[in-house]
């Protein structure tokens, strides 16, 4: 293997990086996803190509991160699906759980189901918390399955039978004749997607996983077909939720793994290059065209939970802790009953931003940062023309014209707007879990990353931000950089203390969901590549909520339960800001980690000339405070380590542009990236 593609499909566009392992140097692409993501892939890959001259069929590994699952779920697109649960419980995703979502200053409400009520099939039996046999699961049950699905006419269903984590034999046998009696339905069970206790976590991801699994696979599908088409024989990977890759048909099996599949991957660069530098905390910020994706480091490592969420439904696998806000370069602004607002809604790829040309009509934040002098009038190097004219009859006739305002008010509000999301997205993932934001350093990326940084990180009080090499195609180095990986779990009918606890029974679970990741492995990775590490979810006694805790490797014995008390009580203090020494703890679930390391090199830094200053001229540019400056605009690859710039200044490349308002002070690192001092600004937006 000497070539490996990564591609991240976003909303507007899609980017690639291809990677030569020998050396590490890169070839990278950004391609408007304008007629489907598919055709914008297949194309990237024959552009990428082209410009490293080879062929496709010389790609030895193509890695994906998609967001289609999340966003089939958030538009609802998928009107077939329906559930298959125990008689007498049709309403456990209406009640869920008592946590709701604020739709308004004193409205509280919990989302709307991605189905109704009325799309829930009952089956006649019952399987006890133990996995005793209350009620058997009879032929003429599974008929009456049948003969309800298709009176709904089903296309995808999910199976979530009570206590099935316990004993699957009832969800196994009614999922054997929906398959025998409807042989084109796609059928997700919750013992295969989410086998642990919790009937509402566990009959919503399984839903969630039928909802977004028609799509997905067909996606995929046709995916692999256009690829062999142009001549890619490499194995298909997608990246998964947790930070690891999968094979693409496991992927199509369980989508619900893919529903943070394009921002785990910027996540985990991010953590990786700020500790490549010694940073140890950082803020990770994806600024894409449809939203931005926020997350924290810590000691180089970004956060998993089993917390997760997705449009207010639990996920309740390990994926990386990434909030998501639809701030992005297409969020709209718009006025709703007197009230400005940005966002979520987005002018995607199709039609896109006014600016774009494509169509569009509604006022965006690349409008607004257009007129506002902040992008160039060409992006993607020079491939794509950007219109002031257009932007400025958009946001002149639904915005200004409406309220009263000039034209730079206006954009300027749309600006600031937008930045106020992303800075109360990092808020959640840092201030409200008791981090002090003063301590991390912001890691901007995307292809809007460079352009929001600053004022997002004075808005919140971070005093340094680190724009890497090529930000606008980050993420892709998070795919190059990804392993195989995937977590199999056992949960356990009652929780365990550990004080007394049945080592015979933690041990058997272990080995055999070791037995199922050496399986699962051998597909995938050499011998010498493969490890398999042990945790458990642990809580304090009578908490309803638990933390993942790694566990030492070898045999359970008192030191390594005292090992993982001392891992789950230092990451309840990081999580919560405080812990409860000596209260008793408990097991609740053992889980295995399968990894399988795959080939990867680090991107090499590229020489440029010391003595180039990167000037190209200079263009207004508005600024709060001083108003409109006549700015300097500076190549970036033109540039070489040790560079100083002070601002104001406009940083262009060409998948990025980088602002330095007025009072920063930004230098170039070894290996290419920009670190910009924030400290002045940041005491003059706090006084």
């Amino acid at each position: 293997m000497t070539y490996v593609l990564a591609v991240d499909v976003g909303g507007t566009f899609v980017d690639l990086a291809l990677s030569e392992l020998p050396s590490g140097r890169r070839w990278i692409r950004k391609v408007l996803s304008r007629h489907g993501p598919i055709e914008a892939f297949v194309s990237g890959v024959e552009l990428v190509c082209a410009d490293a001259g080879i062929a496709p069929s010389g790609i030895g590994r193509v890695v994906h991160g998609l967001t289609l699952a999340t966003n089939a779920l958030l538009e609802r697109s998928e009107s077939g699906a329906a559930v298959v649960t125990t008689a007498g419980f049709r309403d456990i995703l209406e009640i869920g759980r008592h946590s709701a979502v604020r739709t308004g200053i004193a409205r509280w409400l919990k989302p709307r189901r991605p189905i109704g009520r009325d799309r829930v099939v009952e089956a006649q039996e019952r399987m006890a918390w133990d996995g005793t046999v209350l009620q058997p699961l009879s032929d003429e049950a599974c008929n009456a399955v049948v003969a309800g699905l298709e009176r709904l006419g089903a296309t995808t269903v999910a199976v979530g039978l009570l206590h099935a984590h316990a004993n699957p034999s009832h969800e196994q046998a009614l999922a054997a004749h929906i398959r025998a009696a409807m042989p084109e339905v796609k059928i997700s069970v919750s013992h295969d997607v989410l086998p642990q206790a919790g009937e509402y976590e566990r009959v919503m991801a399984t839903l969630i996983n039928a909802y977004v699994k028609p799509t997905i696979g067909d996606y995929l599908q046709r995916l692999t077909d256009e690829l062999a088409r142009v001549g890619v024989r490499a194995p298909l990977h997608v990246m998964s939720s947790d930070g690891g890759v999968l094979a693409w048909r496991d992927a199509a099996e369980l989508p619900i793994t893919t529903v943070m599949s394009g921002p785990a991957g910027g996540a985990s660069a991010a953590a990786a290059l700020a500790a490549e530098l010694g940073v140890l905390k950082v803020v990770a910020l994806d600024v894409g065209g449809t939203s931005s994706d926020v997350t924290c480091a810590d000691d180089g490592k970004v956060d998993v939970t089993v917390d997760g969420e997705i449009s207010g439904f639990p996920i309740a696998l390990p994926i990386l802790d990434v909030h998501t806000v639809g701030a992005g370069g297409g969020s709209i602004a718009a006025i709703d009953d007197g009230r400005f607002l940005v966002g979520p809604a987005s002018a995607g790829a199709r039609p896109g931003p006014a600016c774009y040309g494509g169509g569009g009509c509604e006022p965006t934040v690349t409008d607004a940062l257009l007129l506002l002098g902040w992008l160039p009038d060409r992006l993607a190097g020079g491939a794509m023309e950007l219109s002031v004219e257009a932007a400025r009859r958009v946001i002149e006739t639904r915005l200004c014209g409406p309220l009263g305002l000039d034209l730079t008010s206006g954009a300027r509000g749309i600006l600031r707007m937008a930045n106020t999301h992303m800075a109360n997205a990092i808020r959640h993932v840092s201030t409200e879990r008791g981090r002090d934001v003063r301590d991390y350093m912001l890691v901007a990326f995307g292809g809007a990353g460079g352009l929001h940084a600053v004022e997002v990180a004075q808005l919140v009080g971070i005093r340094r931000v680190l724009v890497p090499p090529s930000p606008g195609v980050f993420t892709t180095e998070g795919l190059l950089a990804a392993d195989l990986r995937r977590y199999f779990v056992t949960s356990f009918p009652r929780a365990m203390p550990l004080d007394g606890l049945d080592v015979d029974t933690l041990e058997a679970a272990f080995a055999g969901m070791e037995s199922q990741a050496g399986t699962w492995l051998e597909e995938g990775a050499s011998p010498d590549a493969r490890s398999i590490e042990r945790l458990v979810d642990m809580r304090y006694v009578n908490q309803g909520s638990e933390l993942l805790v790694p566990l030492a490797p070898g045999p359970i014995n008192q030191e390594t339960l005292r090992s993982a008390v001392e891992s789950f009580e230092e990451a309840y203090r990081v999580r919560y800001r405080y812990n409860m020494p000596g209260a008793p703890v408990e097991v609740v679930r053992a889980r295995v980690l399968a990894n399988g390391r795959l080939p990867f090199a680090p991107p090499i830094a590229v020489e440029r000339s010391r003595g180039e200053t990167g000037l190209d001229g200079s263009r207004p540019v508005y600024f709060e405070g001083p108003g409109w400056l006549d700015c300097p605009i500076i190549i970036r690859e033109r540039l070489g380590s040790g560079h100083h710039i002070t601002g104001p200044a406009v940083i262009q490349s060409y998948d990025s542009t980088v602002v330095l308002p007025p009072g920063t002070e930004a230098k170039v690192t070894e290996n290419g990236s920009i670190i910009i001092a924030c400290e002045q600004h940041e005491e003059e937006h706090a006084r």
